[in-house]
């Protein structure tokens, strides 16, 4: 239809011009219907395409110029011939009343070029209105290379069924694919499976290391995957950085799992990219056909949705669908409802808890925590729904939140107790990667008048992960406008000397994990003597969270700690509780009773 569609509208465009012509040169003049002919031609020179005008017996009258470089025949060599001496199978007959040839309007011909040789056309045959010749219409030809555009015709199908980038399948290509194997499948009683492919923090390595290096990444991906199937399956990107694999035949569930577990162990392998070692993980969720659905929406909609369950485990995995996790995804969609609700009607709160100088015994600082009151189930902590804020992106709004909140009501205590603490807020991996980040610190910073020496944000390692420029540039601006930043839960899963080395960091901030058995294991209190040791001599204060007794507190004193927090010296009050949270600068930890530790 595209091919027809095309020389229709050469042939259109040269039929209006030999109207337009004809106006001016009425057809009973022969002379003028060959002028008129002649700026047909003319017109057709700036044509890609070979035109020929012919008389009612289907002599040559005319040839453009391209005709030459298709046939390499001259307009000379040829006017006055026959048409079938460039098509020799066309058949020509005016016997009809309307003197219409017997030749088709549209088709592939072999066509003869001077030297003798054959060449696979396109033919396009229509009369020219408003002319005539020997007592018959005149008529133009269209010859085209069907070579060129057999190719063009076969790079448009590829770009409409393959991904530009990969060179994979596309989503299309895929549900083709699967139509056809679904027919088979559904005659014999086959079983077939759909594999769903999640790389885990891409967005986070893009925005790292750039665009190019992500392309080299989503690449290298495709080919790892490809040698993980057969030749009978299809791997697909279907966009971003998510891509399916089809097995279009199992035998046992177990097959598509060997196939998951494939992939997982090709793309832990590591990756050389802009110069550096980088790992790529993915999330891999399998569906089963026709267990877990019969159609390709069916499948990859339950696939997606193990995909999901692995990544909210950590990623790096793969796991079969299963009807439970429909009411897990019920869930996810209830709690963003709700999340959105608690925004918008004031349901979220923020507490305080105190720091308190190991040196001096008083209060320096408070740390910002924010809490959940849920309409039924009362106060719930950030455990709860932090992770799932920060997947889904809410995380954005409610640490804006948190950080003007927390400013306000740090503002109010200062003036208060009349002393100078530092406040600590925290800060999720998507907020210091989104750029928003900086004009909320701003308009605190300025509108609010807080100092930004008093400032402190906290970030978990996982932000530094990637170590790449955007990372290093966004902490510069933090540092440029005065604040401070702590690297928080040092120690619990990612640690490397290289990030406190790279990354500006004023305070580390031990995870609370090293805390728990400091006194009882020794083992535990070499590793936190050396934190501290490394800390300090990289010119950090040295902070500990989670102290549960006056025995820890005893041991991280001894050992030149600091500042301290946990429930033993002070346990969080929600900051608008100002009478609270003033009488915790009359405290020094000497006195602190040892009956006052959480249990």
């Amino acid at each position: 239809m595209k091919k027809l569609m095309t020389a229709l509208l050469s042939l259109t465009a040269l039929a209006w011009a030999s109207r337009k012509l004809m106006k001016r040169f009425p057809p009973e003049q022969a002379a003028a219907d060959q002028g008129a002919t002649g700026h047909v031609l003319a017109i057709a020179d700036a044509n890609a395409d070979g035109v020929l005008t012919l008389d009612a017996a289907g002599r040559i009258e005319a040839a453009n110029g391209v005709v030459r470089t298709l046939l390499g025949f001259d307009e000379h060599e040829l006017r006055g011939r026959d048409l079938r001496v460039l098509l020799p199978q066309l058949a020509w007959s005016a016997a009809n009343p309307e003197g219409v040839p017997s030749a088709e309007l549209g088709g592939f011909w072999q066509a003869r070029c001077r030297q003798g040789d054959m060449i696979e056309v396109e033919v396009t045959l229509a009369a020219l209105p408003g002319t005539r010749s020997n007592g018959g219409p005149r008529y133009v030809c269209v010859l085209r290379d069907a070579g060129e555009r057999r190719a063009q015709d076969e790079h448009f199908r590829h770009q409409a069924h393959f991904d530009m980038l990969t060179q994979l399948p596309n989503r299309m290509l895929l549900a083709d694919r699967f139509k056809v194997a679904a027919e088979r499948a559904r005659r014999y009683g086959l079983s077939m499976a759909l594999i769903y492919v999640d790389l885990d923090n891409f967005k986070q390595l893009n925005d790292s290391l750039g665009h190019a290096a992500g392309d080299e990444v989503l690449e290298t991906v495709a080919g790892r995957l490809l040698d993980c199937v057969r030749q009978s399956d299809t791997v697909a990107r279907i966009g971003g950085d998510e891509f399916a694999i089809f097995l279009a035949e199992v035998e046992r569930a177990d097959d598509a799992e060997v196939v998951a577990h494939k992939v997982v162990a090709a793309l832990a392998r590591p990756m050389t990219l802009v110069g550096r070692e980088a790992f790529v993980t993915a999330s891999l969720g399998i569906a089963s056909y026709p267990v877990d659905g019969e159609t390709l929406d069916r499948l990859m909609q339950h696939a997606d949705t193990a995909m999901y369950q692995v990544k909210a485990a950590g990623g790096n995995a793969a796991r079969f669908f299963s009807t439970r996790m429909e009411s897990g995804i019920l869930a996810r969609y209830s709690l963003e409802t709700e999340l959105r609700h608690a925004l918008a009607n004031d349901q979220f709160e923020v507490y305080f808890q105190p720091q308190f100088s190991l040196a001096s015994g008083r209060v320096v600082g408070v740390e910002a925590l924010v809490r959940w009151h849920h309409p039924r189930e009362g106060l719930v902590g950030p455990d709860r729904f932090i992770p799932f804020a920060e997947e889904s992106g809410l995380i954005l709004s409610i640490g804006a939140w948190v950080l003007e909140t927390a400013c306000r009501a740090a503002l109010a205590l200062r003036a208060a107790v009349a002393t100078d603490f530092y406040l600590s807020v925290n800060l999720s991996p998507r907020q210091v990667r989104e750029p928003y980040l900086s004009e909320s610190l701003d308009r605190v910073l300025a509108d609010l008048g807080f100092p930004p020496q008093a400032l402190i944000l906290e970030l978990t390692e996982s932000v530094l992960l990637g170590q790449g420029e955007g990372t290093l540039a966004a902490l510069a601006e933090f540092r440029r406008r005065g604040v401070r930043l702590a690297l928080d839960d040092f120690g619990k899963g990612y640690s490397s000397l290289s990030y406190l080395r790279r990354f500006p960091v004023d305070v580390l901030k031990l995870d609370r994990s090293f805390i728990d058995d400091v006194v009882e294991v020794p083992a535990a209190s070499a590793l936190v003597d050396a934190m501290v040791m490394m800390g300090h001599a990289m010119g950090m204060s040295v902070v500990t969270e989670g102290v549960e007794s006056a025995a820890q507190l005893a041991h991280l004193a001894a050992h030149g700690v600091d500042a301290v927090q946990g429930h033993y010296c002070a346990a969080p009050s929600p900051a608008a509780e100002c009478a609270t949270c003033r009488a915790w600068f009359d405290l020094r930890l000497d006195t602190v009773p040892v009956g006052a530790e959480a249990s």
